[in-house]
């Protein structure tokens, strides 16, 4: 591969991870905090990402690679998202933010697997280098969330409140459409390459049955319900994150850079996860990544000291680098070019899609039963934490002896 394209590659992925990063881990913040949403009604907001997901496996089949390639999909997309990323930050009222959000996360949602399947196109040993790749992408959400501290001190200088709060939030949305704008670009400059199958003539041919062929096999299937439940548990933490670090006493300015810790840590994550899965084999990062997201409860729920909340959020590290990460490269090994595409889409209709849906929407309920300023303390946290031990137990009980009895092969 020539180094140019791997250059591009990564920078793909750093704008990519740069929009998600500048939205994401203050969005229930900005609906309960500065808008004034209940949340249940800020569940219900956040669930809309699972319309995006939904959409994106029926993008892919019907779209990509016969109507338009992935990256030419790709771009489009974001166009689209950088526009409305800028209209729904101007937006208070209810009815006009949930539409506004849905428009911004129906273009937003099917880039994820976009990105993704045009990064393993692109490589020759997906599962040596994409780590590498993706640690791009962690770079980009940490220059995002530092953006978002270093915006909040030019608002406060140039004229805005003490802390730049009264205005700072919506300006995550503002920082997310310039990523959108800028991942555009260099997919632009990205070599396409030629259309692996012809446009289909029927409706039946537009299924796409060549990825669900691969989910279906038993391993994968149940390797993808261990990612649906982890996926309700990190929402949890997607939600409450940003509002549990307001409560214990950080400026709203502070908030993102905070959970850039995360990513921080992340970086040598993702840089070797190549080497420690062909050293150690899946079983035993997956394990990692599932106890770090027990512990990451553990903290939330009975620590508030700083170092100790830090450590916390320097776990996701973990979290994703060694699981989610960790379980794309072990479906992606399973997949051809036929199937590639749609099968990271519906990878994220699980995660983003059904995850967030069931995620955001009981983490929403539950902080709204919480009686008192509390919502985000102890009692909030130790729902997800009882269901990471229960689905770290299942999973080391029932799925690992089944998805391992037998070698890795791929099918690529």
């Amino acid at each position: 591969m020539q180094k140019p394209i791997k250059k591009i590659l990564n920078l793909i992925m750093f704008f990519q991870l740069f929009t998600a990063g500048a939205f994401n881990p203050i969005q229930s913040l900005y609906f309960t905090q500065h808008l004034g949403f209940s949340g249940t009604q800020t569940g219900l907001i956040l669930s809309f990402a699972v319309v995006s997901a939904i959409l994106a496996p029926l993008l892919s089949s019907l779209v990509v690679d016969r109507i338009l390639s992935a990256r030419r999909l790709l771009m489009v997309l974001h166009g689209v998202s950088a526009g409305a990323g800028v209209f729904f930050s101007f937006q208070d009222n209810f009815i006009l933010v949930l539409l506004s959000y849905f428009i911004f996360m129906i273009t937003q949602g099917p880039t994820v697997g976009l990105v993704n399947a045009v990064t393993f196109a692109n490589l020759p040993e997906p599962t040596k280098s994409f780590g590498g790749v993706r640690m791009f992408g962690t770079l980009g959400w940490m220059v995002a969330g530092w953006s978002f501290g270093l915006v909040g001190h030019l608002l406060s200088v140039l004229g805005g409140d003490a802390s730049g709060t009264s205005v700072l939030l919506p300006w995550a949305f503002r920082i997310a459409a310039l990523g959108s704008l800028l991942t555009l670009l260099f997919a632009a400059i990205l070599p396409g390459k030629p259309k692996p199958v012809s446009v289909p003539r029927s409706l039946k041919d537009m299924i796409p049955r060549e990825a669900l062929a691969v989910l279906g096999r038993p391993e994968i299937l149940l390797l993808m319900m261990v990612y649906f439940v982890s996926g309700i548990s990190d929402r949890f933490y997607v939600f409450g994150a940003g509002p549990y670090l307001s409560m214990i006493g950080f400026s709203q300015a502070q908030i993102s850079p905070i959970l850039t810790i995360g990513q921080i840590a992340e970086v040598p994550a993702l840089f070797f996860l190549g080497r420690l899965l062909k050293r150690f084999g899946f079983r035993t990062v997956f394990s990692i990544g599932l106890i770090a997201q027990v512990a990451r409860f553990a903290i939330f729920g009975y620590g508030t000291h700083p170092v100790l909340v830090f450590f916390a959020v320097g776990l996701n590290s973990l979290v994703f680098g060694f699981f989610y990460a960790g379980a794309t490269v072990f479906i992606d090994s399973h997949t051809d070019i036929e199937s590639r595409s749609s099968v990271h889409q519906l990878i994220n209709l699980v995660f983003m899609g059904l995850g967030s849906l069931v995620g955001n929407t009981l983490a929403g309920v539950v902080s709204d039963l919480i009686p008192g300023t509390q919502k985000f303390g102890s009692t909030f946290w130790t729902v997800p934490f009882w269901g990471s031990v229960i689905l770290l137990t299942l999973t080391w009980v029932l799925v690992f002896p089944r998805i391992f009895r037998k070698p890795l092969q791929s099918s690529s």
